[in-house]
């Protein structure tokens, strides 16, 4: 939360100087120009603290810090530069495959949805980064409209957290993760709904994009927990 809090401003100020802005569009709720970096915030909050906390969670997840590295890479591009769309869905697919392949993190059942239960393997695997790439652009279309990206991230992660605690121990580092994605998305709904436009900033792709792809990430590591849960007790 500090973190976000004090970065921010600088980010602002920068944004500012060098003309990083928002223009106002379809998909956007501001009439006038707005920085759209503090997405960069949420990621140095994200890349300070994970990795202090919850660090066991780069040694299960090998490839999760690259993948969130790949992402703010792209992200910050696109914030500034604008990059063709078929270049950022690269990038998800990238990233998509490295945590469903690399990680093995994915969707091994539908829980009788269907009348599917468990599925094979390369199914598995095409679900889950296709469940990865419409999740992160699904919450890329809502950063335009004021604290809805943000809220959604506090409320979302609120959830998850309470559920990974509940179901033990080993998952407190995906607990603590849930609690620093909070933290950031609090200290930056500060700025974004603010009523000065002094102070006022959006997350861009950078911060949708990585917070789309973590919303992911603890979606899918927790029914992958749920259903081991489940088969432990009968």
């Amino acid at each position: 939360f500090l973190i976000t809090v004090v970065a921010i401003p600088t980010i602002i100020k920068i944004s500012r100087r060098k003309n990083l802005m928002d223009e106002p569009g379809a998909r956007n709720s501001h009439i006038r120009k707005i920085p759209n970096l503090g997405g960069v915030a949420i990621f140095f909050a994200l890349g300070v603290c994970a990795p202090i906390f919850a660090y066991e969670l780069f040694d299960r997840y090998k490839f999760l810090f690259a993948s969130l590295m790949i992402l703010f890479f792209i992200g910050i591009m696109d914030d500034i530069m604008v990059l063709r769309a078929y270049k950022k869905l690269l990038a998800q697919i990238l990233v998509s495959m490295l945590m469903v392949i690399g990680s093995d993190v994915r969707i091994r059942s539908l829980f009788g949805l269907f009348g599917i239960y468990e599925i094979n393997y390369y199914i598995s695997v095409f679900f889950s980064i296709l469940t990865f790439i419409i999740l992160i652009n699904a919450f890329n279309l809502i950063d335009g409209i004021d604290g809805l990206a943000g809220s959604y991230t506090v409320l979302a992660s609120g959830l998850f957290g309470i559920s990974f605690f509940r179901l033990g121990e080993h998952n407190y580092p995906l607990v603590i993760l849930c609690a620093i994605m909070i933290a950031a998305s609090v200290g930056f709904l500060i700025f974004n709904l603010s009523n000065k436009r002094s102070n006022k900033i959006f997350m861009g792709d950078t911060g949708s994009m990585i917070l789309g792809f973590l919303l992911s990430f603890t979606g899918i590591s927790f029914i992958e927990i749920f259903i081991a849960k489940q088969d432990e007790v009968f």
